[in-house]
């Protein structure tokens, strides 16, 4: 496990102090902190040593030529309202210390061409589902957080990743810190990051246990993404092992922004309520997936998988009687009206995702 070095200088020895317990206890393994209240002893350690991280009081007054090129270095402050001080970027230093060391590991990884030897636990390699909604109001997002949840009471290290272009992760989860989405996006586009560290430094988690990225502060920051970007992203993240669950929410369109997230997916699961606009859709989706694997030699109507939501009455299998091909995982019956994330807790104790959880 490589530790960052990261340097915090400020006047106030008690604050000092008293960060420096909390980094010790909480994040000595992924840290390694020196602490100084002068700027003389602190010019003559980044001189001899090698830095990753430098963080310094508005208080000091910083001499930038007495600082390496390639040091990241931001301003603490007062208020977590300062975005930025002196052209540097500025992080509230009486912000929960888990917001720091986001901070501080977002700064390290778009400078940081080193890859963290993250251990994953157990034996299994990280599984990506992706939810598809045939039709508007399907549920497929309610489903997507539904499996989350089911993930997580499994006590599995789950990543809920909403890529629809006005996704609203919010709806089921919520977590402190001002980033997301955007952030991620901006980092991938400038080709200078490591994916896998900017993601965990831009994660955030749930007290069920769910971890999420934000919603973008924009719709259409989204659209700047590639299909080669998506790809990385996957890719990177599945590698860095961080989480054993994946599972994206996403819009149901054949561009191949979309489809890279479905060849680079495990298991690709639509969502229907049995009506016949959704299984009619449903119907020209698949025959479409059908042309485009045929097409690029890759495989995605093996991995194809369908629930039936907000139905009662019909017989499972009954509505794609003429594609045999298609898992039925199973499927769900109305619930009385209720808040979405209501829906996703109660959809998530019914083991619908038995069949593809491992």
């Amino acid at each position: 496990m490589v530790r960052i070095k990261l340097v915090i200088a400020d006047k106030d020895q008690i604050y000092l102090n008293r960060i420096s317990n909390v980094i010790s206890a909480k994040y000595s393994n992924k840290l390694e902190l020196f602490a100084f209240s002068k700027l003389e002893t602190l010019y003559e350690f980044i001189k001899e040593n090698k830095v990753d991280v430098l963080l310094v009081s508005d208080a000091f007054e910083i001499d930038d030529r007495k600082l390496p090129e390639k040091i990241d270095f931001a301003y603490l402050v007062d208020s977590p309202n300062i975005d930025k001080l002196n052209g540097k970027k500025a992080v509230c230093k009486y912000t929960k210390i888990d917001i720091i060391y986001k901070a501080v590991l977002s700064m390290y990884s778009e400078n940081s061409s080193n890859v963290l030897n993250f251990k994953k636990q157990g034996s299994s390699d990280t599984k990506v589902f992706s939810f598809f909604s045939c039709s508007g109001g399907d549920g497929a997002s309610v489903l997507a957080a539904a499996c989350c949840l089911d993930l997580a009471k499994k006590g599995k290290r789950v990543l809920y990743l909403n890529l629809e272009q006005c996704g609203t992760p919010r709806v089921f989860f919520n977590a402190e810190g001002d980033f997301g989405l955007s952030e991620l996006v901006y980092a991938i586009k400038r080709n200078k990051v490591n994916v896998a560290l900017k993601v965990e430094s831009l994660v955030k988690k749930e007290s069920n246990g769910v971890s999420f990225l934000d919603e973008a502060k924009a719709s259409l920051d989204l659209l700047e993404m590639t299909e080669e970007d998506i790809s990385l992203l996957m890719k990177d993240v599945v590698n860095s092992q961080l989480f054993e669950y994946i599972v994206i929410d996403t819009d149901t369109i054949l561009t191949d922004f979309y489809i890279s997230i479905m060849f680079n997916s495990d298991n690709i699961i639509f969502v229907s309520d049995a009506s016949d606009v959704s299984v009619s859709k449903f119907k020209r989706v698949y025959h479409s997936l059908k042309i485009i694997q045929e097409h690029r030699k890759i495989n995605l109507i093996e991995k194809i998988y369908m629930i039936y939501n907000k139905t009662n009455t019909m017989n499972e299998g009954s509505y794609l009687s003429d594609i045999p091909s298609v898992n039925i995982l199973g499927k769900i019956g109305e619930y009385e009206r209720a808040s979405s994330i209501a829906l996703a807790n109660s959809i998530s104790e019914l083991g619908i995702f038995n069949k593809i959880i491992i």
